[in-house]
């Protein structure tokens, strides 16, 4: 089965801070930035800055069951969110896309969709602005989504996150054994000298 993005999920634009974002130990508000939500399509929770809202920004929370896609800048990223902290909202350089109809669409397979699946017809979309290309929101609204049934999405949801995990642990293990020949090499020197 296929189907349109725009029938199965409403798309709207994250929320547009007047100037740069500002980390506020005050703040009532977090808020993801592009930074927060690197290529692995893992939002770093523990690293939202806190803002005080300068207008209305009800609408721009987001919900369990949203899928935030990175769709201003040089790289695509889309991420489900689930359980996210209250009064947490993306900045516009996102696009919030709330699926209507999980019984049809999974958040999660959604988000492989747009990392993966789509990646081509993305990148033929992907706008040169002045300065920085972007992905309209006709384009994603209008993104042909193949439409497996849910446990089939369920099933390929999953091994994406197996894949993820185990990209994030490979990389862990890297980084300490770097530290670890580091580690050795320096005290190989220190020994030869004395």
């Amino acid at each position: 089965m296929k189907s349109e993005l725009c029938r199965l999920a409403e798309i709207q634009i994250g929320y547009q801070a007047k100037g740069s974002i500002q980390d506020d130990p005050n703040g009532t508000h977090l808020i993801v930035q592009s930074r927060d939500c690197p290529e692995d399509g893992q939002i770093r929770w523990d690293e939202l800055c806190r803002i005080v809202p300068q207008r209305e920004a009800e609408r721009y929370v987001l919900r369990d069951g949203d899928v935030l896609f990175l769709a201003k800048g040089g790289r695509r990223t889309a991420a489900a969110v689930r359980s996210p902290q209250p009064h947490t909202m993306a900045v516009s350089t996102f696009y919030i896309i709330r699926v209507g109809h999980e019984d049809v669409l999974l958040p999660e397979y959604l988000a492989w969709y747009l990392n993966n699946g789509a990646r081509e017809y993305l990148a033929m979309e992907a706008k040169l602005g002045t300065t920085i290309p972007f992905v309209s929101l006709r384009a994603l609204a209008d993104l042909e989504l193949d439409l497996p049934p849910t446990g089939t999405q369920q099933h390929i949801a999953a091994l994406d996150a197996l894949l993820r995990k185990e990209r994030r642990l490979t990389s862990e293990l890297l980084e300490r054994r770097t530290r670890l020949v580091t580690m050795l090499s320096k005290r190989a020197m220190t020994e030869s000298e004395g």
